[in-house]
């Protein structure tokens, strides 16, 4: 009887480690689900100003929102498929961001605008990326379960 279960043991390990392989080859669902997790993060950092990122940007000297003039730069990262939106997923990379050309600028700064970084990574936010990511290799599953 020992040996039978050990034996049985085994084997489900070694599916389970076989099917953790496969999915490790074709990350490209989990890195799908990562990309838009990131456009709702985005859409916590603008909505915040800036807070839920960790960098809270400063007011405007007109005191509106700030980087959302006309709508685009907030759209290019929170919403899948927006003009000026870099969402490129394959097997195992994920390139999330944005073309706008206003970005940089807003990122760093000029002389005569403040810093008002877009994209921020806090480590909140690294690490629900990395359990979406787990959940995928591990349990084979897409979702997010924070």
């Amino acid at each position: 009887m020992e040996v039978l279960a050990e034996l049985l043991g085994e084997k489900i390990v070694h599916r389970e480690l076989m099917g953790v392989g496969d999915r490790a080859v074709n990350m490209a669902p989990a890195l799908r689900e990562v990309g838009r997790f990131w456009m709702d993060v985005e859409r916590e950092v603008f909505d915040s100003s800036g807070a839920s990122g960790g960098k809270p940007w400063a007011p405007t000297k007109a005191g509106n929102q700030p980087l959302v003039n006309t709508g685009s730069l907030l759209a290019s990262l929170t919403e899948e498929g927006a003009a000026d939106q870099i969402f490129e997923v394959n097997d195992d990379v994920l390139v999330f961001g944005t073309g706008h050309p206003a970005a940089r600028f807003h990122h760093t700064g000029t002389k005569h605008m403040d810093a008002r970084p877009p994209v921020q990574i806090n480590p909140t936010n690294r690490r629900r990326t990395v359990k979406i990511l787990q959940r995928f290799l591990v349990e084979g599953q897409v979702g997010r379960s924070l």
